[in-house]
C-alpha cells in the first residue's frame, strides 16, 4: 500500500492527473482505507495527495511565491553582506523547485531578480507594487482623514457657540473664546 500511494503522490504532482485522480473516485477510497492499511507516513503522503488536487498552477505559483520571498529574506539576513548567491538560492529551494520546475521558473520571474555587483550575481527581491501601492493608499486615508479632522475642528468649534449666553437676544454674537472649545 505505501508503493501505490508514493505512486500515487508522485503522480498527482501534474494537477490534471490529480484532477483524474480526484475524478475516479481516488479521494474517497484514500480517506476510507481501512485501518489494517494504515503505514507509517500515511498522513504525509495522503496530505501530498489532497494537497496536489487542491493546488491549481494559479495557487501553486502563489505558494511558491511565498516560499521565494520567506527563503530569500532569511538566507539574505544569515548573510553578513545580506546578498544571496544563485546556488544557495537554488539549494534552499530544491523541494519547491522538485514540485514543478515551470510554475518555479515563473514565480521566481514575478518576485525575484538577478543583480549584477561587479561581476558578482546576486538573488533580490523585486519591490513589491503591491505593498507600495497599499502604502499610497494608506497615506491617502491619511491625509484625508487629517482633512477631516480639521473640517471637523472648524465645525465642532462654530457648532459648540453658547447661543444662550447675555446678549444673543439683541443680535449680538457672544465672545467665543476658542480655547475652552472642547472638540471630540
Amino acid at each position: 500500500m505505501h508503493a501505490v500511494l508514493q505512486l500515487c503522490s508522485t503522480l498527482t504532482k501534474t494537477h490534471s492527473v490529480a484532477i483524474s485522480f480526484l475524478d475516479a473516485g481516488g479521494l474517497p477510497l484514500l480517506l476510507s482505507l481501512p485501518t489494517s492499511s494504515l503505514f507509517v507516513g500515511f498522513d504525509s503522503i495522503a496530505a501530498t495527495i489532497i494537497r496536489h488536487i487542491l493546488e491549481d498552477p494559479q495557487t501553486l505559483q502563489q505558494a511558491m511565491e511565498s516560499e521565494i520571498r520567506h527563503s530569500v529574506v532569511t538566507a539574505a539576513n544569515r548573510q553578513s553582506n545580506g546578498r544571496l548567491i544563485p546556488r544557495n538560492f537554488l539549494s534552499n529551494l530544491i523541494s519547491v523547485i522538485s514540485r514543478d520546475p515551470v510554475i518555479f521558473m515563473q514565480a521566481a520571474q514575478s518576485v525575484c531578480q538577478v543583480e549584477m555587483v561587479g561581476e558578482r550575481p546576486y538573488i533580490v527581491l523585486l519591490k513589491d507594487p503591491d505593498k507600495d501601492k497599499c502604502k499610497e493608499k494608506e497615506k491617502e486615508k491619511e491625509k484625508a482623514a487629517e482633512k477631516d479632522k480639521t473640517q471637523t475642528t472648524g465645525k465642532a468649534a462654530l457648532g459648540n457657540i453658547n447661543s444662550s449666553g447675555p446678549g444673543n437676544g439683541q443680535g449680538k454674537l457672544p465672545d467665543t473664546n476658542l480655547k475652552n472649545v472642547k472638540v471630540h
